[in-house]
C-alpha cells in the first residue's frame, strides 16, 4: 500500500468534473453582470471599435457565402452589421443590455435588419437550434471559462444546420495567467471541437490581422456533420 496515495475512482473523476462544472457557472464570466459592468463603464479594451478586417477580407473575396449566419458573443455589433450590409441573414447573441442597445443603434443607422437577442447562449432560445449555415465567432471562446469550452463548443455544433461552418477567429493564442481573455491553444482547441463532432476545415494566419495581434491568431474552420 502506498500512503499518502489515493487512487481516483471513475466516481470520484466524475465527481470533480461535475463540481467544476457547477463551480463555472457561478464564476463572474458565466455571470450577466459581469460582461454588463464592462460595457456600462465604456468600451471593453478587446473592442476594435469598427468591422473586423479579416471578416472583411473573407466576405469581399467570397469565402463566407451569404446565409444565414450566428454571432456568439456580438459586443457592440460591428460585426453584426458588416454581414447584415453584405446580404447575410444575422443573428446576433449578446449577455450585455448596453452592449444589445448600442447594437440596435447602429443598425437602425445602417439600415439593417439584424436579429439581436440578450441572452446567455448556454442557455438558448429552442427556435435558434439547428437553424445556422454558419457561426462567426471572435473573441468570445476566450471569455468562456475555460472549464466550459467543451459545453460552448457543443452549444456552437447545435446552433448550425447539417454540414454548417463554424468560423472562428481564435485570439489569444498564447500562454498566460488568469482572464478573461483566457488563453488558447491551437491543439488543444482542434481537440475540444472535434470532441463533440465537428471536423476540422482550416486553421491559417490571415494577413488583415490587426498588427498587434498577429502571431496570436489564426482563422480556424470547424464543419458539422451532414
Amino acid at each position: 500500500m502506498n500512503e499518502g496515495h489515493t487512487k481516483l475512482t471513475v466516481t470520484d473523476k466524475d465527481y470533480r468534473i461535475n463540481t467544476l462544472a457547477k463551480l463555472a457557472h457561478k464564476s463572474p464570466v458565466s455571470q450577466h453582470e459581469f460582461w454588463e459592468s464592462i460595457y456600462a463603464a465604456g468600451e471593453p479594451a478587446w473592442d476594435l471599435g469598427s468591422a473586423t478586417p479579416v471578416f472583411q477580407d473573407l466576405i469581399a473575396m467570397g469565402d463566407i457565402k451569404p446565409g444565414k449566419i450566428c454571432l456568439p458573443g456580438s459586443g457592440l455589433g460591428y460585426d453584426a452589421v458588416l454581414f447584415a450590409q453584405n446580404g447575410f441573414d444575422v443573428t446576433a447573441l449578446e449577455f450585455s443590455a448596453t452592449a444589445v442597445r448600442h447594437q440596435r443603434k447602429l443598425a437602425d443607422a445602417a439600415k439593417v435588419e439584424i436579429d439581436i437577442i440578450e441572452c446567455d447562449f448556454f442557455n438558448l432560445p429552442e427556435r435558434l437550434l439547428g437553424n445556422f449555415d454558419a457561426v462567426v465567432e471572435y473573441v468570445t471562446l476566450c471569455a468562456v471559462d475555460p472549464v466550459r469550452r467543451t459545453d460552448f463548443a457543443r452549444v456552437m455544433l447545435n446552433l448550425l444546420k447539417p454540414d454548417g461552418l463554424y468560423i472562428s477567429l481564435l485570439f489569444p493564442i498564447e500562454d498566460r495567467l488568469g482572464g478573461p481573455p483566457y488563453g488558447l491553444n491551437e491543439l488543444e482547441t482542434i481537440e475540444t471541437f472535434e470532441s463533440v463532432g465537428f471536423t476540422l476545415g482550416s486553421a491559417r494566419s490571415h494577413f488583415a490581422t490587426i498588427k498587434p495581434r498577429r502571431g496570436r491568431e489564426k482563422l480556424m474552420v470547424f464543419k458539422k456533420p451532414a
